[in-house]
C-alpha cells in the first residue's frame, strides 16, 4: 500500500509537470500574437508615446511602402523601390507626420475599424532576404489587412537580446503603389 500510494503520487506530480510544460509551450507560441495585438491596440489609438515602446532601436522599411514617400520625412531621396533603416524615433516623426496629415480622428476611424480576427501571425520566409532584410530564423510577420483591397501594414516581430519582443520592420502597403 505504501509503494502503491507512492506512484500514485508520482504519477501525479509527472502529469501536473508534463501539464505545466505543455502549458507554458503554448503560452510562449502565443507570446509574439500577444505582443502584435497589445501593439495593434495602441497603433489604432494614435498613442504613439506607447507604441515607442514596442519597437526596436533600428527599424527597416522595405521596398514598396508608403513609409518611404518623401512626404513623411523618413525617406530623404523619396525611391519607393529601396528599403532603408531608420531609427525609432524617425520612424515615430513619421507616424506623427501621417498623424497631423490625415488627423488622429480619421486615423483612429481607419484602424480602429480592422477586424482584429484578419490579424495575422506567420514566422517571416528568411529565404526572401531581398525583402525582409536583417529577419531572423524565428521571426514572425504580422499582417493587418486595413481595407477592402490588398492594402495592409506589415510588421515583422523579433525577439531582442533580453529575449523580449519588439518590432524590427515596419511597413504600409497600398496595393496601388506597392513595388516588390
Amino acid at each position: 500500500m505504501h509503494i502503491k500510494g507512492f506512484f500514485k503520487k508520482t504519477i501525479g506530480i509527472s502529469i501536473i509537470l508534463m501539464m505545466t510544460i505543455l502549458h507554458s509551450a503554448c503560452d510562449k507560441t502565443k507570446e509574439p500574437i500577444n505582443f502584435g495585438h497589445k501593439f495593434w491596440d495602441f497603433f489604432a489609438q494614435a498613442d504613439i508615446s506607447e507604441m515607442d515602446n514596442y519597437f526596436s532601436t533600428k527599424i527597416f522599411i522595405p521596398r514598396g511602402s508608403v513609409l518611404l514617400d518623401k512626404k513623411w520625412g523618413l525617406n530623404p531621396s523619396g525611391d519607393l523601390m529601396t528599403g532603408i533603416t531608420i531609427d525609432r524615433k524617425n520612424l515615430l516623426n513619421g507616424y506623427n507626420a501621417i498623424l497631423n496629415k490625415i488627423g488622429i480622428q480619421k486615423w483612429k476611424t481607419i484602424f480602429s475599424s480592422v477586424n482584429t480576427d484578419k490579424i495575422t501571425f506567420k514566422k517571416v520566409d528568411t529565404n526572401n532576404h531581398n525583402y525582409y532584410i536583417g529577419a531572423k530564423r524565428n521571426d514572425i510577420i504580422m499582417m493587418v489587412p486595413t481595407g477592402k483591397g490588398d492594402d495592409r501594414l506589415a510588421f515583422v516581430l523579433s525577439l531582442n537580446p533580453e529575449n523580449r519582443w519588439n518590432i524590427n520592420m515596419a511597413s504600409i502597403i497600398i496595393a496601388s503603389t506597392a513595388y516588390y
